[in-house]
């Protein structure tokens, strides 16, 4: 993965899938995310009321500003340089870093309760040594809440992002969780009513645990 390839013009000109919605920080997107983020805390606070939360793929901070408002402890890093920036810009008390999860990550085991993960490892062409590392920073007890596409919602023939590596629906992503040591302790299609009338504009968050 290739901070490079993440800037101005893939979050907010029309290199990848945001500027359908006109740019990450459009008014479009704000209203995706107020809702997103609500529906993946709930599912946060069902098992952690509070604990150590490290955003991977954070972008702008704002998943990782909105969690700690909520009661974690948040920090969070990206590949890209220019997201960094503008997440150090936005929110200057919290913790962000570059980095690559490809690669080992500057945390160390056992370092957080929650690991979030949203729109992060179909960008990666290693997925084994990448869940390897977050499994690595994730306690015994932690959850790991990601969002992948899934393509039986959202087709590759649909999708203007060329970093994307992977596309594969459900069943796919469950069994390259369980080869690399999670299980899957919980999945949502949402919004679920657009499901079988507007799949693609649904997404998929699971919950994994360690195996």
């Amino acid at each position: 993965m290739a901070g490079d390839e993440y800037g101005y013009g893939y979050y907010e000109g029309d290199e990848s899938n945001y500027g359908i919605l006109g740019g990450y920080t459009s008014l479009p997107m704000r209203f995706c995310r107020f809702f997103v983020y609500r529906k993946a805390m709930s599912i946060l606070k069902a098992h952690k009321k509070a604990g150590r939360l490290l955003d991977v793929g954070c972008a702008y901070g704002f998943w990782a500003e909105f969690s700690r408002r909520n009661g974690f402890d948040s920090s969070g890093c990206d590949v890209s340089k220019f997201a960094v920036s503008a997440a150090k810009e936005r929110f200057p008390h919290m913790d962000f870093r570059q980095a690559d999860i490809e690669k080992p990550l500057d945390f160390p085991s056992s370092a957080f309760d929650v690991v979030t993960a949203f729109d992060v490892l179909e960008h990666c062409r290693d997925i084994g040594p990448t869940l390897s590392e977050l499994r690595r920073v994730l306690n015994d007890d932690g959850i790991l809440l990601v969002s992948v596409p899934d393509s039986d919602l959202f087709s590759q023939e649909r999708d203007r992002d060329d970093t994307h590596v992977w596309y594969m629906n459900f069943e796919g992503w469950k069994a390259v969780f369980e080869k690399n040591g999670f299980r899957v302790a919980g999945s949502w299609v949402f919004p679920r009513p657009l499901k079988d009338v507007r799949p693609r504009w649904c997404i998929r968050l699971t919950l994994l645990r360690k195996r």
